[in-house]
Parts: structure tokens; C-alpha cells; sequence
């Protein structure tokens, strides 16, 4: 098989493990764990993971890596795309769309993660309940975001990982 193609797959599977799988540890371990302590220590772990953790980077990077290693393949393997039938095709090419759905809240939240972040050195520079409050917000908007990520990718997942087996 060609060496290319096989550093292609590996890309574009360990990316979406790694954006699929950090988006899964959130909303199953994080999440919760942050709504069951007391307010002020769950703020202290936001802080902490803002502003002195590289884990703002993770999902970016696993998004990048996936998205970009499909195109890729797709450019170098569309040709065997075209020789499944039609209904797997369209099976495949809904994967493919939802993956790139789950772009767009991903990249909301980057967005709100970077706000966190300065939020969060504001806070340790001058501690205020407004920039809490406003941390907390944002937080649960991080939470709605991740969840949208989560389900477009598990649709997507399966999609593109059944398509084969559709009649």
C-alpha cells in the first residue's frame, strides 16, 4: 500500500480520535465534575486549565489534522469513492458534510476558549464576581458547543466509517 496514503489515514483517524475523543472527555468527565463542586473551585480548575494547560490547543489541532488529511485523501482516492454505489456514496459525502458541520461550533468554541483565556488572566490579575460571572457564562456556552461538536461527529464517524457496508 502506498506510504503516503497509509500517513494520510493514520492523520485523519488520529485526528478525529484525538477531536472526537477530547470532545467526549469533556462532556463525560470534565463537565460533570466541574457541576458537581463548589462554584469557586470550579472557576480555580477553569483558570488553571485557560491559562497554563496547552489543552485549548488539542481540539484545534485534532480538527486541522483530520480535516486536512480527508481532503487529502479524498483528492488522491476520489476515483474509489465513485465505484461504491450510490447510496453508499451519499452515506459517505453526509460523513463528510457532517464532519465539516462539526467545524463550525468547534470553531465557536475556539473562540469562546480564547475569551475564557483572557477572562481567566483578568481574573487572576483583579478577581471580580463580574469576570466570575462572566467565566461561568461562558463556560456553559463551552458546554453547549462541545455537545453540538460531539453528536455532528458521532454522525459523522459513522457514516464514514459504515458507508462501505450500505446497500
Amino acid at each position: 500500500m502506498d506510504p503516503v496514503i497509509v500517513t494520510l489515514r493514520f492523520l485523519h483517524i488520529g485526528g478525529a480520535v484525538a477531536w472526537a475523543g477530547g470532545a467526549f472527555f469533556f462532556l463525560s468527565v470534565l463537565d460533570p465534575m466541574l457541576k458537581k463542586i463548589p462554584p469557586q473551585d470550579a472557576g480555580l480548575i477553569g483558570r488553571h486549565l485557560a491559562l497554563r494547560t496547552k489543552m485549548a490547543l488539542f481540539f484545534p489541532i485534532g480538527a486541522l489534522l483530520t480535516i486536512g488529511a480527508g481532503f487529502a485523501l479524498l483528492a488522491m482516492m476520489g476515483e474509489q469513492i465513485d465505484a461504491y454505489s450510490p447510496s453508499q456514496r451519499t452515506i459517505f459525502h453526509l460523513g463528510t458534510g457532517l464532519g465539516l458541520l462539526a467545524l463550525v461550533p468547534g470553531i465557536m468554541s475556539g473562540v469562546q476558549s480564547g475569551k475564557m483565556r483572557k477572562d481567566a488572566a483578568a481574573y487572576e490579575a483583579k478577581p471580580s464576581p463580574e469576570l466570575g460571572q462572566a467565566m461561568a457564562a461562558r463556560g456553559r456556552k463551552l458546554s453547549v458547543l462541545t455537545k453540538v461538536t460531539a453528536g455532528l461527529m458521532v454522525l459523522a464517524l459513522f457514516g464514514m466509517s459504515t458507508f462501505r457496508y450500505w446497500v
